[in-house]
């Protein structure tokens, strides 16, 4: 992202693109430059043929280079002055500046409601210090030993895997990596509505038939999630098929004030094929839109309206797509090789440690409000 130079990162490996392909919300990184310019400066206009958006596709632009943009674009609401220190100067501008320039906006544009996530944003900037200051010294030792103990330490890996460099090691590294930063997410989006503990990411981890040879993503794992919570309120937790919950969907689209303007009883069968067909599509792992997830997952327990602008929803969407995107992308890489059995039970494996990776962000979360620093 933003050339080879911008994309290194080690805790933070390939986050930033993966988040932004995870969003949905953006077609590429050159399209969220453009979106950003024409929707938070006075430049509705700014179009895909700038130089900017140009030099990104081409694979020629630099985050200093997008810093500049936006130091220069004529925002509605004007950004605060930044001026790097002459150690900042030094550092290597990898996935850690990206996210730490991600968590500056959103620190920037917070308004009183997001003062309850105030420690996490502060939490996670934490982590990107951490990588900052490994940069540092790995520009100046770059050995494969000190990568591998970093990331031992700190992702709680094999140190002996990390070194043998191969495909295993990077499902490790790829499933790990997003289990931590989903569960930051998750914990941003059980602190929005006052949870004191969430089951999403738990409930969500991919699983694989070796009878029938067929992989489960997350995508689907979500949607039978939503289908259990229907079960539970309206069957007394009784198991139904597929068909009643696209029924009940299609109701409460026709019943919403924004989505439909008919009323369907109950005893009136609503048409569910186009319902049907998107499930589908999710459950062979195909990403949310944030807009299709509203209007057919979220609205059979939210208003249309209602899930608008709420955090966590977004957040939830979001969580699986991120895992789910991982998946696809490591899928391509196993597939059709002689080992492709063992490598999935390897990648199934490492998504079952989930509740040690949850345990071991809130370890270090509480560890950080007491103290003010990370620890490994």
């Amino acid at each position: 992202m933003f050339g080879d130079k911008q994309s290194i990162g080690f805790l933070f490996y390939g986050v930033s693109e993966l988040w932004i392909e995870a969003s949905n919300l953006v077609k590429s990184e050159s399209d969220l430059v453009v979106k950003i310019a024409r929707n938070h400066s006075r430049l509705d206009k700014y179009s895909h043929g700038r130089q900017v958006p140009r030099d990104i596709r081409a694979g020629k632009a630099t985050v200093d280079d997008i810093s500049n943009l936006f130091e220069y674009l004529p925002f509605k609401k004007p950004l605060p002055p930044y001026s790097p220190t002459e150690d900042e100067a030094n550092y290597l501008k990898g996935e850690w500046y990206l996210v730490q320039s991600l968590i500056s906006g959103v620190q920037q544009a917070a308004d009183d409601k997001f003062s309850d996530i105030k420690e996490i944003l502060l939490f996670i900037e934490a982590h990107c210090k951490i990588e900052r200051d490994f940069l540092l010294q790995f520009k100046k030792q770059p050995k494969e030993e000190n990568v591998a103990k970093y990331l031992s330490e700190w992702l709680r890996l094999d140190e002996k895997l990390l070194l043998e460099k191969g495909l295993k090691s990077d499902i490790a590294i790829l499933v790990r990596s997003s289990l931590y930063w989903c569960s930051m997410l998750e914990k941003i989006a059980a602190t929005w509505i006052y949870e004191s503990e969430s089951k999403l990411l738990s409930s969500i981890m991919p699983t694989f038939d070796p009878y029938k040879e067929q992989f489960y993503p997350s995508s689907e794992k979500l949607l039978e999630r939503f289908k259990s919570m229907y079960e539970q309120e309206h069957h007394n937790g009784k198991r139904k098929p597929w068909t009643y919950f696209y029924r009940h969907i299609a109701i409460k689209k026709q019943q919403d004030k924004q989505l439909g303007e008919q009323y369907y009883t109950d005893d009136v069968d609503p048409d569910i094929e186009s319902i049907k067909k998107q499930f589908l599509r999710w459950k062979k792992g195909d990403l949310f839109s944030f807009s299709a997830f509203r209007k057919n997952v979220l609205i059979s327990h939210y208003s249309f309206k209602g899930s608008d602008r709420e955090l966590e929803a977004f957040l939830i969407y979001f969580i699986s797509n991120y895992l789910t995107l991982v998946q696809k992308k490591l899928l391509v890489r196993i597939d059709k090789r002689a080992d492709t059995p063992s490598l999935i039970e390897l990648m199934i494996d490492e998504y079952a440690k989930v509740d040690e990776v949850k345990a071991l962000v809130e370890q270090r979360f509480q560890h950080f409000l007491k103290v003010g620093s990370l620890e490994p």
